[in-house]
């Protein structure tokens, strides 16, 4: 999709519809939050009365949890037909490629004779060899000229980039996997509840920020290196407000205390009373959202100019291959690794499993304020991180463009 909008779409009004397209992106976990916020209330199993005593707010309690899955797969099947029917290129691509072609846009890394292109013409020797040896030596050829091209495009400004949209990436991920789960133990929320508000937040924050950095791009006609200081700028103010987490929960309920610390009934039942009489502060609660709306509103407000940064710096013939290997390097350093790593953490904080052996079951009791300070440490330390990358990039970036 963003190939589609770079062949037809000019460089001034780039940043627009990469924020409309990234804004829209996200409209999708929105209704995905919403709506499984209100499927999680209902019993799992369609026409089945759940058992009694057994009520939403209830550990036990098991919600419609696969009713997304079939409502979002059908709308997929739905939409998939009307969008493979847009051409490959618009009525006026024409117009915008010869526009591109007589700006400053296209940025050459080499010289003519070095374009990373194929031969067809050193090619044509090989038209009498078996089939199988011109297939291998078109493999090599192919090889040669990807890891040629790679090579062209992962320049160090290109990589710290993309090293900041990882470490982003693995700070929201991690986050958006456990955090409703946190939060309803640390507020004792419900479930339903839980994913309505953190879906609401979250998403209502990076909509806002995505088009919020899209739309100030623009509007202050930022090239390259402008654009590349606005995404450091972005990140360190999303630093302060990672400390948001430490909001989460209500005053003294830390660890409970307990005559033994091998008493495994007496913390079971210490459990079990806190999952039947949550505590609700609602001030904290509300102070916490604020605050977290505010964190997502940050972290994606560099969104689009950092994409931008990496277009801009690209050749446009290589521009699919850096979106890839930004989208690529993203999920290797962040989106993959951070729920396996977070998730790991957080098992380490845990005080009593559903089996006396501690060694498997369910968590029933985790230290709420160590969970804290997890992930303030976990969101602080990715946010500097990343600032720090964005700033190598930044000064690679205005020294390049000074040569």
């Amino acid at each position: 999709t963003t190939d589609l909008a770079r062949r037809n779409v000019s460089q001034s009004q780039m940043s627009l519809y990469l924020a409309g397209l990234y804004a829209a992106a996200s409209l999708g976990p929105a209704a995905g939050f919403l709506l499984n916020g209100q499927f999680l209330n209902s019993w799992v199993s369609a026409g089945e009365v759940p058992p009694e005593g057994l009520s939403p707010s209830s550990p036990l309690w098991l919600g419609r949890w696969w009713l997304g899955y079939l409502l979002f797969c059908a709308s997929c099947l739905v939409l998939i037909f009307p969008i493979s029917c847009f051409p490959r290129y618009l009525p006026d691509t024409v117009e915008v490629r010869r526009a591109k072609l007589k700006s400053a846009e296209l940025v050459v890394n080499h010289a003519p004779s070095q374009q990373t292109a194929f031969n067809l013409e050193a090619s044509r020797g090989d038209e009498f060899s078996p089939r199988a040896e011109r297939a291998l030596k078109l493999a090599a050829k192919d090889a040669r000229t990807f890891v040629s091209t790679c090579r062209d495009v992962l320049t160090p400004m290109r990589v710290f980039t993309m090293l900041a949209h990882g470490t982003e990436n693995f700070a929201v991920s991690a986050m958006s996997t456990f955090l409703p789960q946190i939060v309803q133990e640390q507020f004792g929320l419900s479930a339903g509840f839980t994913s309505m508000v953190f879906g609401g937040s979250i998403v209502l924050g990076a909509t806002t920020g995505i088009v919020a950095g899209g739309w100030f791009v623009r509007w202050r006609g930022y090239g390259g290196v402008e654009t590349a200081r606005f995404c450091l700028v972005a990140a360190l103010l999303a630093v302060p407000l990672s400390f948001c987490f430490l909001a989460m929960g209500c005053p003294g309920d830390g660890v409970l205390a307990t005559s033994s610390a091998d008493d495994f009934d007496g913390l079971v039942s210490l459990a079990e009373g806190r999952c039947e009489e949550p505590v609700s502060c609602g001030s904290r609660l509300v102070l916490f959202f604020v605050l977290f709306f505010f964190l997502m509103f940050t972290t994606f407000l560099n969104n689009v100019p950092g994409t931008q940064v990496i277009l801009r710096s690209t050749e446009l013939k290589e521009r699919p291959l850096a979106v890839a290997l930004n989208s690529v390097i993203s999920r290797l350093t962040g989106g993959l690794p951070a729920p396996l790593i977070f998730g790991l953490l957080l098992d380490k904080l845990c005080l009593v499993y559903s089996s006396e052996t501690c060694t498997g079951g369910a968590c029933l009791l985790t230290d709420h304020k160590r969970v804290r300070y997890l992930c303030t440490i976990v969101a602080v330390s990715f946010k500097v991180v990343s600032s720090i990358f964005l700033l190598l990039a930044w000064q690679l970036y205005k020294r390049r463009s000074s040569l």
